[in-house]
């Protein structure tokens, strides 16, 4: 799907991606957030705390990326 006419991506960008990874399971951080970290990509988070402990938030956060608690 191609843009409005007359948008420009920001910086120059040609596209942009979305990814989800929802159930928050333990890969997503063991394996998707060294994928994320080695390719300089920035992710934001919305966790619940309830399946997160939040020094994980705090690791996280520490790496650059964002996030932010859901209830």
């Amino acid at each position: 799907m191609a843009p409005p006419e007359g948008f420009a991506w920001p910086g120059g960008a040609r596209a942009a991606v979305s990814l989800t990874f929802d159930d928050a399971r333990p890969s997503q951080l063991d394996a998707g957030l060294p994928v994320l970290d080695r390719h300089g990509v920035r992710a934001t988070w919305y966790v619940s705390l309830d399946s997160m402990d939040a020094e994980v938030f705090k690791r996280m956060n520490g790496r650059g990326h964002g996030t932010e608690r859901v209830l």
